[in-house]
C-alpha cells in the first residue's frame, strides 16, 4: 500500500513539472512571423526603388549644371568681325561704297560696280541741286549700286556661316552630358539666328531699291504734271499761290 502511494505521488508529481514547464514556454504564431518577413521584403523593394528614383535625380540635377564654354565654339574675334560684312546703318554702306572703302569684299570694287552698273552725272539732268528728277536718279543710282554690293557681301558670307554650323554639329556626339548637350544646341540655334540677321537685311535692301523705284516714278509723275498740265491749272495755280 504504501508503495502504491508513492508511485501515485511520484507520477503526480512528475506530470505537474512537465505541465508546468510547458506553460513557462512562450506562444509562436508562425503564420504571423511570415506575414511579417513578407512586408519587410515589400518595405525593402519599395525603399530600393526610391532610392533609384533619388540617385536618377541627382544624376539629371548634376547634368544639368556646370559651364562647358559652349558659347565660345566659333564665337572668338574673328568670327564676331566676319558675322558683320556691313556697316551698321544703309547710309554708310552707301557712303562707303560711293568711296570704294568699304571693307572686305568691297575692297577695291568701286571701278567694278560703276562698269557693271553705268550711271551718269545728276548734274546733266538739272543743274539745280534741288530738282526732284535729279535728286531721285541720284538716290537710285546709289541705292542699285550698295544694294548690288551688299547682296554679294552677304551671299559670300553665307558660307562662312554654313562652316560654322557644321562645325558645331560635329561637337554634339562629343558632349558628355545633357548640360553639355543643351549649351551646344543654344550656340547652333545662335548661329542660326545670325544667319536669319543677313536675310532680314536683304529683305530690307530689296524694300529699299523698290521705295527707290517708286520715288522716281512719283518725281517723274510730278515733272510731267508740272510741266504739262492744262494752261488753265496753271492760272489756276500762279492764283492760288498770289492769294496765299
Amino acid at each position: 500500500m504504501k508503495k502504491t502511494m508513492g508511485k501515485l505521488m511520484l507520477t503526480l508529481t512528475l506530470v505537474l513539472n512537465t505541465s508546468w514547464a510547458y506553460s513557462a514556454l512562450p506562444v509562436i504564431d508562425t503564420s504571423s512571423i511570415a506575414r511579417l518577413v513578407q512586408q519587410i521584403e515589400e518595405m525593402k523593394k519599395q525603399y530600393d526603388m526610391l532610392k533609384k528614383q533619388y540617385d536618377q535625380a541627382v544624376q539629371i540635377k548634376n547634368n544639368l549644371q556646370g559651364n562647358y564654354g559652349m558659347g565660345l565654339l566659333e564665337n572668338g574675334l574673328e568670327a564676331a568681325k566676319e558675322r558683320r560684312p556691313l556697316p551698321k546703318t544703309w547710309q554708310e554702306v552707301v557712303n562707303m561704297q560711293q568711296s570704294g572703302k568699304l571693307p572686305g569684299v568691297f575692297s577695291g570694287k568701286k571701278d567694278f560696280y560703276k562698269d557693271l552698273l553705268p550711271s551718269i552725272d545728276s548734274k546733266l539732268i538739272s543743274q539745280d541741286p534741288k530738282n526732284r528728277n535729279s535728286i531721285a536718279y541720284k538716290l537710285s543710282s546709289d541705292n542699285t549700286q550698295a544694294a548690288f554690293a551688299s547682296v554679294e557681301a552677304i551671299y559670300n558670307n553665307i558660307e562662312g556661316r554654313i562652316k560654322t554650323i557644321e562645325n558645331l554639329t560635329s561637337e554634339i556626339e562629343k558632349a558628355a552630358n545633357t548640360k553639355q548637350a543643351i549649351d551646344l544646341n543654344s550656340r547652333i540655334v545662335a548661329e542660326t539666328n545670325f544667319i536669319n540677321t543677313q536675310m532680314m537685311r536683304l529683305s530690307s535692301i530689296q524694300v529699299a531699291l523698290q521705295a527707290s523705284l517708286q520715288n522716281m516714278q512719283n518725281q517723274a509723275a510730278a515733272t510731267h504734271a508740272e510741266f504739262f498740265s492744262h494752261p488753265q491749272d496753271k492760272k489756276k495755280s500762279k492764283s492760288q499761290i498770289k492769294t496765299k
